[in-house]
């Protein structure tokens, strides 16, 4: 056992001569810290490297000689390392130097532990690399100004020595301002003198002042004159130059001469103004898009586009936006946008296409009719539109007048051809009872002269009857006058009053619904309406042992729909929509012209609503059913 100790004490001996030899000889500087990093060992490299004494980093930290920027890594890193959870930790690092100087090392530091795993030291192990991070500087230093040099290429420069107030020019800055370097020296005076404009140097000069204080390279645009008193421009780039203190101690700069641009710019704006003058003029809206990879780019709206339509650009950053605000039904804009590859191909062939109409929501919520059409203009687009809202109108009024003017003719040609037939037998009748008259009145016959008579009047009646009717359906047909709110309800008790006496003749009971609607209408009209359609609904109450008569109001809809429904003989549904036309009888025996239901239809239609007839057929009873729209505007009132 003794031999073995001794063995392992000599091996040992041998070991830390070893270290020892490493440690002093390493060209790489080797530092043994406690945990606190507090130097208790440094190698003559690290001596070397620092510049301090052996005494003097033993009385330091690692802290104590770190380029403040790198403190807080280097702290965050050793608590890693000291908790286990990294096994080392390399970096590149700033240390200060005895004299101040800077010194770039590449740090790894090591934690040592002992057998139970007790942290006792970090070894750190640093290699001077500040001539290469020199030469690395100096190489990104070079590649900038190649690179600079490279983007101002066929420019002038310009350098400017705040210290000693020299500026220099390169040939090129010399032949932008129309000078040469043998009658003019560039001093800032002298070059400030070269324009005129004290505005312009009072916005160099922040400029300038803003680049200066942030550190960064700046740039602005000024006009000169010329020797020959035309005007120029020049575009500088300029970067300012420090010294270690951050003072400015000069600056360096180009100098590109941009008058043709400007000029272009400005022919350029002429151009465009007299343009939009032009286009502003036309009185169709104008919109412009350009064709891009990803569909089109809105670039203009004219003034007529927005009076039009209310939209601006102001918005309106592309055409699909501009769609999703004039089209905002879904279903109605992927149907007009699947038109449009049809209208690019067509404008492609044809350069301009074909007239097409869209229904557009205008920005205050109004739908207008909007006819455009579309030209291809190489890489723009140029979209025409004109309103025809009204020109539909009138073309829809026109067909509607077309259509009651036909209707109004074919009730004209019924009108005349009833009364060439209707009235025909009435005189006739007169005629012949007149004739009989004249022979039964030598006869003394009183009897026979009364039934003469009677038959005379009844024929005169039976003309007066049907003349009354056509003059009041010609009466109806003109406009409605003094539309009011009343309570339907009212109307149709006014209605049944009116009737009381047919009404209580026939033994007819008349129910009103309480609660009903009230309406914007003619009154007396449809007082008028209801009488005919009452009057109507007891002629025919057939042989009902009770006839009943209901009037009311279905108001589940949107407008409440009216109704006058009888329990009387009904009507065979093939003859439900004869009824309301002129002179039209189902029954010829009961007393009538045949005009009451045209009249309540043409009633009806002159507020703007509608009428129909239902009945499940003969015997059953028949419910007349019509609308009036809650709404103020009622047609042709006046």
């Amino acid at each position: 056992m003794a031999g073995k100790d001794g063995t392992a004490r000599k091996k040992g001996h041998t070991d830390t001569t070893l270290f020892k030899k490493i440690f002093d000889n390493s060209p790489i500087g080797i530092a043994l810290t406690t945990p606190d990093l507090r130097f208790i060992s440094v190698n003559p490299s690290w001596i070397s490297m620092t510049g301090y004494t052996e005494e003097e980093l033993l009385q330091q930290t690692v802290r104590d000689i770190t380029h403040p920027e790198h403190v807080s890594g280097d702290l965050e890193q050793m608590r890693h390392l000291a908790s286990g959870a990294i096994p080392f930790y390399r970096t590149e690092k700033r240390y200060i130097r005895k004299n101040g100087s800077i010194l770039w090392g590449r740090l790894m530091v090591t934690p040592l532990r002992d057998t139970s795993g007790k942290l006792m030291y970090f070894l750190a192990q640093v290699e001077d690399i500040t001539v290469y991070r020199g030469a690395e500087q100096e190489i990104r230093e070079s590649n900038r100004k190649l690179k600079e040099a490279q983007e101002l290429a066929h420019l002038g420069f310009w350098n400017w020595d705040i210290t000693t107030g020299a500026v220099e020019w390169s040939d090129e800055v010399y032949r932008i301002f129309g000078l040469s370097p043998a009658t003019f020296s560039p001093q800032i005076d002298s070059i400030q003198a070269l324009s005129p404009w004290p505005e312009d140097h009072e916005r160099d000069k922040e400029l300038i002042r803003r680049a200066t204080q942030s550190h960064t390279p700046g740039s602005y645009e000024q006009r000169f004159l010329r020797p020959d008193g035309s005007v120029g421009y020049y575009y500088s780039t300029f970067e300012g130059r420090y010294d270690t203190s951050g003072n400015l101690i000069g600056m360096i700069g180009t100098v590109l001469d941009i008058t043709g641009r400007k000029k272009a710019d400005e022919a350029l704006r002429e151009s465009e103004l007299r343009f939009r003058t032009l286009v502003n003029q036309i009185p169709v809206g104008i919109a412009i898009t350009r064709k891009t990879e990803t569909g089109k780019d809105l670039l203009y709206l004219n003034e007529r586009f927005t009076e039009m339509t209310g939209y601006a650009m102001e918005g309106i950053t592309s055409f699909d936006t501009g769609a999703t605000h004039a089209y905002p039904d879904p279903e109605y804009r992927r149907s007009l946008t699947g038109m449009f590859p049809e209208i690019f191909s067509e404008a492609e062939k044809n350069l301009t296409g074909r007239p097409r109409v869209t229904r557009v929501t205008c920005r205050d919520g109004t739908t207008k009719d909007i006819e455009f059409r579309y030209t291809s203009l190489q890489s723009f687009g140029f979209w025409t539109m004109t309103d025809i809202s009204e020109r539909l109108r009138a073309e829809e009024q026109r067909e509607t007048l077309i259509r009651e003017l036909e209707r109004k003719n074919a009730e004209l040609e019924r009108i005349m051809h009833t009364l060439s037939h209707d009235v025909k037998g009435p005189l006739i009748t007169i005629r012949s009872f007149a004739s009989l008259l004249e022979n039964d009145s030598q006869s003394e016959n009183f009897d026979i002269l009364k039934r003469d008579i009677q038959r005379i009047t009844s024929a005169a009646d039976t003309m007066q009857a049907l003349l009354s009717d056509v003059l009041e359906f010609s009466r109806v047909g003109r406009a409605i006058r003094h539309p009011s709110l009343v309570s339907f309800e009212t109307i149709a008790k006014e209605a049944a009053g009116l009737l009381e006496g047919l009404l209580s003749e026939r033994c007819v009971t008349v129910e009103i619904d309480s609660g009903l609607p009230g309406v914007r209408v003619d009154r007396v009209r449809i007082r008028e309406l209801l009488v005919s359609l009452i009057e109507n609904a007891a002629k025919f109450s057939g042989n009902q042992p009770d006839p009943r008569i209901w009037i009311g109001a279905d108001t589940g809809g949107p407008d409440p729909v009216f109704f006058v429904r009888d329990n009387g003989s009904g009507i065979d549904p093939r003859y439900l929509t004869r009824i309301f036309n002129l002179f039209e009888k189902l029954d010829p025996v009961i007393p009538g012209t045949g005009i009451g239901l045209p009249i309540a239809k043409r009633i009806i239609e002159m507020h703007g609503g509608r009428i129909w007839a239902e009945s499940e057929g003969t015997g059953k009873g028949t419910t007349i059913r019509f609308t009036l729209p809650m709404r103020d505007d009622i047609p042709g009132t006046g």
